[in-house]
This record gives C-alpha cells, sequence and structure tokens, in this order.
C-alpha cells in the first residue's frame, strides 16, 4: 500500500512518473522468471521438504493393519508382489486354473511388520491392497503440492 501526501498536481505528476510496461509475456516466459526469483525458489524448496516429508510418514491400513506406505516399505512390499507374480505364472504353466493359481500364490500368508513394529501373518492379497493404497495415497499427496 502507498500513501501519498500531496496536493492534486503533485500526486498527478507522481502518478505520471509510474508508468509501468505491462507487455504480455507467455507462461512460459512467466515460470522461467519466476524460478528465477529467490523468494520462490526458497518457497518451492520449502514445499518440497514438506511433500517429501507427507510421502516418508505415509501409511495405510489394510484389514485392520497398518502399515507403512514410504517408498522404502514398498519397495519391500514390492519385492514381495514380484515373486508373488513368478510363483502364479509357475502355477499356471503346471496346469493350475487361474483361480487355483491366485488361492495358492495371494491366499497364503507370510510373517510381515506392521506400521506398529510388531509381525502379523497377512496374505500376499493384503500387501498389494496395501500397496494400492499407498500408490493411491501418493497421488494425492502430490496433487496436494502441485
Amino acid at each position: 500500500m502507498c500513501s501519498i501526501d500531496a496536493d492534486t498536481a503533485e500526486h498527478d505528476t507522481w502518478l505520471a512518473a509510474q508508468l509501468v510496461d505491462m507487455t504480455e509475456i507467455t507462461f512460459d516466459e512467466f515460470f522461467v522468471l519466476r524460478a528465477q526469483s529467490k523468494a520462490w525458489q526458497l518457497e518451492w524448496q520449502f514445499t518440497k521438504e514438506l511433500r517429501q516429508k507427507e510421502l516418508d510418514d505415509a501409511a495405510v491400513a489394510v484389514n485392520t493393519i497398518e502399515y507403512d506406505a514410504n517408498e522404502s516399505a514398498m519397495d519391500r512390499v514390492d519385492r514381495i508382489l514380484t515373486l508373488a507374480g513368478w510363483k502364479f505364472n509357475q502355477a499356471l504353466a503346471a496346469g493350475a486354473t487361474a483361480a487355483e493359481a491366485y488361492e495358492s500364490v495371494y491366499k497364503i500368508t507370510v510373517p510381515w511388520k506392521g506400521r506398529d513394529n510388531e509381525f502379523h501373518d497377512v496374505q500376499i492379497e493384503s500387501l498389494a491392497k496395501a500397496q494400492e493404497a499407498a500408490i493411491n495415497n501418493m497421488r494425492v499427496v502430490w496433487e496436494k503440492y502441485e
């Protein structure tokens, strides 16, 4: 906000000297100029840190068990699901129906540490559901900080 202590003539003279070039720029040019601003860079860095903290602290619940849903926890889940996919294909190749293969692979239980740091016997199917929920959660977080 600006205030001027002047009479009308002085005010008019001051206003005439305040002309601003309002040259139109494209959105791309705006983003380049904004990215060069130190204040914007600091704000963006802070936003990225908030987003990363939220991603690192993420959790999801499936069948009453709460799972860590950060990237490293989901990498561990991914290794189990990769093996399960191989075992599923192996069962199909051995002549099992899709339903039989699914039952013999995804319905078996494995010991898994929950977010509470306790071991739980969980079905591989539950790990797949936890990973799906984690991916959906990650999308929500990314959209929140766009």
